[in-house]
């Protein structure tokens, strides 16, 4: 059997948007999307 490897999309909202995001905003999102417990099917 051949190992699959299956697309995964993760996706991270903050309030600010465009030009309002601050380098802090930016690092919380990083900190949130890391922390997150990943899944992968079995």
């Amino acid at each position: 059997m051949t190992d699959r490897v299956y697309p995964t999309r993760s996706f991270s909202f903050v309030e600010a948007l465009g030009p309002d995001l601050r380098e802090v905003d930016f690092l919380r999102a990083i900190r949130d999307f890391t922390s997150r417990e990943r899944r992968f099917g079995g």
